[in-house]
């Protein structure tokens, strides 16, 4: 007789209307649509029946189910027995979301009678994944400095031959970055496109751009930082108007060739090209050794 009273309830349980919403928690209770980003490391879940469920049952609850996008639903690691309200809603807390991390999950409710819970049907929220954690912190660049290439600081709006632009670049989530830069002509806005970009550093470490193929004139420049997950940091403009002026001498003109200096200018050429890979050798000791006097100097500071 029992078992057949379960199976009536079941089926009354079956036949009700579930509606299942996430919200904020943190501004609370604005709705996250299909595929949002939670603005904190917790969410509020809700299910609701329509209406509430009624019988001679002692009480209604409802159980919660959030996995990872990439995990299937196995009936474990339950938040449960979750407190159905008089109107029919029962809402969870989920916390310790990780950030960017995406989640989807399912609710049911259940009545207490005689024995066993009577079991609602699952109902998933429609899209997975159904939220985001937290965005992922944004890298940054700080202590922007441009330098002339003998490593000696570039006032603002000072000519120069060729540039080199420092900062520190910082990620909260400890990711190798490489710093992006976007020079641009004085009065020209920026494109929101980076023109110059250093090389991978790691965490709090300086990056370095080095800026000579630009006409002479007037430019100012910004910088952000970019993540090995393609996080952006927010743009930081050096702020001078200009920030340097190029104002290169023209290159000197060639002498007449002949044969015999046709010669003897390929073995130039050749015998140059050793001189070359160990002036790139000095130039980067020489920037070690210079970022490393800039950073007594800060400590000094």
């Amino acid at each position: 007789m029992i078992g057949v009273l379960v199976a009536l309830m079941c089926a009354q349980l079956d036949s009700y209307d579930y509606t299942v919403v996430q919200r904020q928690f943190d501004p609370p209770n604005a709705v996250i649509p299909p595929g949002g980003t939670a603005q904190s490391d917790a969410v509020l879940l809700q299910i609701q029946c329509s209406p509430p469920i009624i019988g001679p049952y002692f009480a209604v609850y409802a159980d919660f189910e959030v996995k990872p996008a990439s995990a299937e639903f196995d009936e474990t690691g339950l938040i449960a027995d979750v407190f159905v309200d008089t109107d029919g809603t029962a809402t969870a807390t989920i916390t310790g979301l990780l950030p960017g991390q995406p989640y989807h999950w399912r609710a049911r409710q259940k009545a207490l009678y005689v024995g066993p819970p009577v079991l609602g049907p699952w109902t998933t929220y429609g899209s997975n994944p159904a939220f985001y954690g937290p965005a992922l912190p944004k890298p940054a660049v700080s202590n922007l400095s441009q330098l002339r290439s003998t490593l000696e600081e570039l006032p603002t709006g000072a000519s120069t031959n060729t540039l080199l632009i420092a900062a520190s670049v910082d990620d909260p989530d400890s990711q190798p970055m490489r710093m992006l830069v976007e020079v641009r002509p004085a009065g020209v806005p920026f494109a929101g496109t980076a023109t110059h970009q250093s090389a991978w550093v790691s965490d709090g470490r300086i990056a370095i751009v080095q800026v000579d193929d630009l006409p002479n004139g007037e430019w100012h420049w910004r910088a952000w930082a970019l993540t090995v997950d393609l996080r952006e940091g927010d743009p930081v403009a050096s702020g001078g108007s200009p920030d340097f002026v190029i104002d290169a001498p023209p290159p000197p003109a060639d002498p007449p060739a002949s044969s015999g200096s046709r010669r003897k200018d390929e073995r130039k050429t050749c015998s140059g090209s050793a001189s070359g890979s160990a002036g790139a050798l000095a130039l980067a000791a020489l920037l070690a050794a210079g970022l490393a006097v800039n950073a007594f100097k800060e400590t000094v500071r």
